[in-house]
């Protein structure tokens, strides 16, 4: 198996301006201030209640899923641009053994999450708008159909007993046993895995949230 990076979800949106109605805006000058003053939001939740309260008047980042509807019930209106973000899991790989055994080491169990993650159920309920990536290839990159021919040959969907039987093999050919705990043991120790979620950011700290439960 070829090691595969496990990407969620591509977020891309279309503008709405054309180029030449992008250039008659820009010619038109905008109102003179007196001051600009930058605001440190939290997460994208927390720019929503404030533009929502009149307390901001611009969001620097992209609004998504929950965010987003929020703003739209409010009665504000919603501008999509050009846009694309990608939400990705990124795992380590070091075979260090040093502060306990690193699961991730190991090709299969890396290769198995692309059947643990459920893409089609974090977009639909987290980021609204986007489709479920299994490449690092956007489908305008001229390799991409060469990507999703070899890919289709794997058959990724979410099949959690799938990523279980994997997973299993992996560990008990690397040397791991499974007491009667039920919790994965290596030399005696129980296998630990380190999660870090991002908190800046609502989407992403729900998508760690998921994985981590």
């Amino acid at each position: 198996m070829l090691p595969v990076l496990v990407i969620i979800a591509v977020v891309s949106v279309m503008a709405l301006l054309t180029v030449s109605e992008f250039q008659n805006v820009q010619a038109q000058p905008g109102s003179y201030v007196d001051s600009v003053t930058f605001i440190k939001q939290e997460n994208s939740d927390t720019a929503a209640d404030n533009l929502i309260a009149g307390e901001i008047d611009i969001s620097y980042d992209s609004l998504f899923g929950d965010s987003a509807k929020k703003v739209s019930n409010a009665g504000h209106d919603i501008h999509k641009i050009i846009d694309a973000s990608t939400y990705a899991l990124y795992l380590n790989p070091v075979d260090d053994y040093t502060n306990g055994f690193n699961p991730f080491a190991l090709q299969d169990v890396r290769f198995a999450l692309n059947y643990l993650v459920d893409r089609d159920s974090i977009v639909n309920d987290y980021i609204g708008s986007g489709v479920p990536a299994y490449s690092v290839l956007s489908p305008h990159n001229n390799d991409y159909l060469t990507a999703y021919r070899e890919l289709g040959n794997f058959g990724f969907s979410h099949d959690p007993d799938e990523a279980k039987r994997i997973i299993t093999d992996a560990l008990l050919e690397a040397g791991a046993t499974m007491p009667t705990s039920g919790v994965w043991h290596y030399d005696g120790l129980p296998i630990e895995i380190i999660i870090f979620i991002r908190h800046d950011d609502l989407v992403r700290t729900q998508i760690g949230e998921r994985l981590a439960d």
